[in-house]
């Protein structure tokens, strides 16, 4: 989750007089506040005329620091606030993630008791479970996340910036980077390999692709048990992504089951929650 003090408020916030450098990290620090309280997909509702009121920066100021570019005020200033946001660190604290799953990878792992390719197939479908379960719940209530998604709608409804097109580019790299060892990690807990073709790089890609579109489903949706349901079907992508992108490893003696696990489907997962 993003903390409020990687927006920090200005000293001279609510006064009267701000350099422009002051103006600009207080009318962010301000939009910043206001996605907290619109829910983090809605960067578009958040207008530089309210951040001025809130703030006390002037609006002369305001639209000094804003205007006089390519883009009017109120574009410039959501630009600047969506590539705030996206700069900063991936919110997801991987940690979170590795504690969540990790006692399916230590039964997976045990020298005294190795489990069988059966076994092993199962702890595989409960580890892409909670993983689902995991990132689903987090990722509906982070500002990044729901920010990051507004950026991509901006960018492919006609919306021309470049600067929002790098950073997206970029915190996709970074992101990537950051789990390619734990898919790896994973794949050898459970002796499997990613098949001729596949590369770390396009795991992660379909996988964030299959993630953001769970999310914006379940955002869409009204019912109570969304997230839920989204977290289930989420999952069964997961696990055909899985199927489709490994294969055991012929240097493990017993390796789950890739296959096997297209059995599974959304209501037996769902059924587990």
């Amino acid at each position: 989750m993003i903390r409020h003090d990687q927006f920090p408020l200005v000293e001279g916030m609510g006064k009267r007089k701000f350099t422009a450098e002051q103006a600009r990290d207080a009318l962010l620090a301000t939009g910043f506040e206001m996605l907290q309280s619109v829910g983090p997909a809605g960067v578009a509702t958040v207008s530089l005329a309210e951040a001025i009121n809130r703030s006390g920066v002037p609006r002369p100021s305001a639209y000094r620091v804003f205007g006089g570019g390519e883009l009017d005020p109120q574009g410039a200033f959501q630009e600047q606030l969506v590539l705030k946001v996206i700069e900063l660190e991936p919110g997801m604290d991987l940690s979170v993630l590795e504690r969540a799953v990790s006692p399916f990878l230590e039964r997976a792992n045990d020298p005294d008791d190795p489990p069988s390719a059966d076994e092993l197939t199962e702890l595989l479908v409960e580890t892409v479970r909670v993983s689902a379960d995991v990132i689903i719940d987090f990722m509906l209530s982070d500002t990044k996340s729901g920010v990051y998604l507004s950026a991509m709608a901006l960018i492919r409804t006609g919306t021309d910036s470049k600067r929002i097109e790098a950073a997206i580019a970029g915190h996709q790299d970074r992101v990537a980077a950051s789990y390619q060892g734990y898919y790896r990690d994973l794949l050898s807990a459970f002796g499997l390999r990613l098949r001729p073709g596949w590369s770390d790089t396009d795991l992660f890609t379909v996988f964030n692709d299959a993630t953001f579109g769970a999310v914006l489903a379940a955002k869409a949706s009204s019912e109570s048990s969304a997230p839920n349901n989204t977290s289930s079907w989420l999952a069964a992508t997961f696990i055909a992504l899985t199927a489709l992108a490994t294969e055991p490893d012929p240097r493990r003696v017993v390796s789950a089951n890739p296959l096997a696990m297209m059995s599974v489907s959304p209501g037996e997962l769902l059924a587990t929650v």
